[in-house]
């Protein structure tokens, strides 16, 4: 099959590898759509401690089912899926906790094993979801990250009429304020690119602000009639804004 492959920092290439061999409990997928993820980009700069050189990269995965374990009562051949790429060991304290996110042996594709910006993957059954038959690759290929901003969102526990200052425009951050929506909640996105601010707008998303021309403590204070937000996301990924939160 063909698969992307940062061979080191800088230097991708498309190449000819081996199929993935499916092992006992996993279900073999051919992938139909695929997200560039910011981790993506910095595997490719180098500027990713976590990866190991060379890898297949991608894990932003939607798919369709190809084989299944035996006697698997849920999936079948056809059926369109999405993936979990964080495989967890299921056994260590933050696992036994429901944390898996934190799992002390975490292996995420793309970084310490190969995603799967290839034309094959074989993951495992548990962290393989049945989706709609109707979605569309280009939007099952966004419910990773759309998981991500909703559990930053509920995480917040955000009741209605309450306000979310979210830091950067990008998708998880508009995804983030959009699920705010969903809760009945007010976000104001936060960004110094106007046309950024422009796409938010344009998901109805109400407020708006540029920090380089305008004060953002000025214009939530104005926005919240003085009360300021409950709660802030950050992500911009800013190394600015994230040496600010550890201090």
């Amino acid at each position: 099959m063909r698969a992307i492959i940062i061979n080191t920092p800088q230097h991708v290439v498309l190449k000819k590898v081996p199929q993935p061999e499916k092992k006992p409990g996993e279900v073999l997928i051919r992938v139909r759509g695929m997200g560039i993820c910011g981790s993506d980009i910095a595997a490719y700069k180098g500027v990713n401690p976590l990866v190991s050189y060379p890898r297949v990269i991608g894990h932003e995965i939607a798919g369709e089912v190809v084989d299944i374990p035996p006697d698997e009562p849920s999936l079948k051949p056809g059926d369109r899926v999405v993936i979990e790429p964080y495989v967890y060991c299921g056994a260590c304290y933050p696992c036994s906790n429901r944390r898996t996110n934190c799992c002390e042996n975490l292996k995420v594709r793309g970084v310490h094993i190969d995603g799967a910006m290839s034309e094959w993957c074989s993951h495992p059954r548990h962290l393989v979801h049945k989706v709609p038959a109707g979605a569309s690759w280009d939007r099952l290929a966004m419910v990773e990250p759309l998981t991500i901003a909703v559990h930053a969102v509920k995480r917040a526990c955000l009741v209605q009429g309450e306000h979310l200052a979210v830091a950067g425009a990008g998708p998880i951050g508009l995804l983030a304020a959009q699920y705010a929506l969903v809760v009945g909640a007010i976000p104001i996105v936060i960004d110094p690119i106007d046309e950024r601010l422009a796409a938010a707008r344009s998901l109805g998303i109400p407020f708006g602000i540029n920090p380089v021309t305008e004060n953002p403590v000025d214009r939530i204070r104005d926005i919240t009639g003085g009360r300021m937000a409950e709660a802030v996301i950050e992500a911009s990924g800013s190394d600015v804004a994230r040496r600010r939160n550890l201090m």
